[in-house]
């Protein structure tokens, strides 16, 4: 048995939660590991009551999350040891990380704990914001980094360097830095291209949002390439304009002239216990209606 110690997270609201969850343990239990819960987000579930909770995630062999992309990113952000890989079960809406639909769980789940499964790599990036000279870590990202105004409708002026050579200072509703993964996600709604999630050498795709200058476009960075981000907007003599940075869509810090966002490839990537080693072309025929 490959996991002896697997933790079990899920959606808060995840629709046949108690079910759902229920029938997890059971198999795990059946595979001969042990389970622990979330606290947090599990311990609403009656079957649930006498598993052990964790603290924290960094003494398990396995993450077992059941919801939808946003339970991952919620997974990614809290972890603390990026060898634990994580098992995606699906019961959300896109589900373009998951793995393993809620149908069919009694079927490909006792496999993967038996069998092993295959552990795909995802990269990360790592965001920091600098002042005076001065850098703070923020976070790390699976999906995206999101540079954009804030409630009133208005065009920021971002300027970038990419290692430390000028590049532009983008008029436009933001700047999103996504992963290989992050790629499908807002980065594409927002006119992004597509880039493989499996490229050794890691990149990071830039996308201006709504950018005044048409000539501006999308461009695929390399992951050991740092890019670099200043807020050059002012105060409007009507009101504050305001300047957000947003991690994976869940951290929010606000930004002011001056400061600026670094983004670079993080030297550990976050790893997904999969059936089979690629199955992005599948995904995207799938997850995008590209079959249809």
């Amino acid at each position: 048995m490959q996991y002896k110690n697997i933790a079990l997270t899920a959606r808060a609201d995840l629709p046949e939660k108690e079910e759902i969850l229920t029938k997890i343990k059971q198999i795990v239990e059946d595979a001969g590991a042990n389970i622990c819960i979330d606290p947090k987000r599990c311990d609403d579930i009656p079957s649930l009551k006498t598993c052990k909770k964790y603290d924290t995630l960094k003494d398990v062999d396995l993450i077992i999350a059941a919801g939808g992309d946003g339970t991952i990113l919620s997974v990614v952000r809290e972890i603390e040891d990026y060898s634990i890989p994580i098992l995606s079960i699906h019961h959300g809406t896109l589900g373009f990380l998951t793995e393993v639909d809620a149908d069919e769980i009694d079927s490909a789940l006792p496999k993967l704990l038996n069998e092993g499964g295959v552990i795909e790599e995802r990269q990360l990036l790592q965001i920091s914001i600098e002042e005076n000279g001065e850098r703070r870590e923020v976070g790390n990202v699976l999906n995206e980094a999101v540079v954009n105004q804030g409630g009133i409708s208005r065009l920021i002026d971002l300027y970038t360097k990419i290692d430390g050579k000028e590049l532009t200072t983008f008029r436009s509703d933001g700047l999103i830095l996504a992963t290989p993964t992050g790629s499908t996600a807002y980065s594409l709604a927002a006119g992004g291209t597509i880039v493989h999630p499996h490229l050794t050498s890691h990149a990071t795709v830039m996308t201006p949002i709504n950018p005044h200058n048409f000539r501006q476009k999308p461009i695929v960075i390399p992951g050991n390439q740092e890019i670099e981000i200043e807020v050059l907007t002012k105060d409007n003599s009507y009101r504050t304009v305001e300047v957000n940075l947003t991690l994976d869509g869940q951290l929010h810090f606000p930004l002011k002239r001056g400061q600026k966002v670094c983004v670079c490839a993080y030297k550990e990537s976050i790893k997904f216990l999969r059936r089979s080693s690629d199955v992005f072309y599948e995904r995207l025929r799938k997850k995008l209606g590209w079959g249809e």
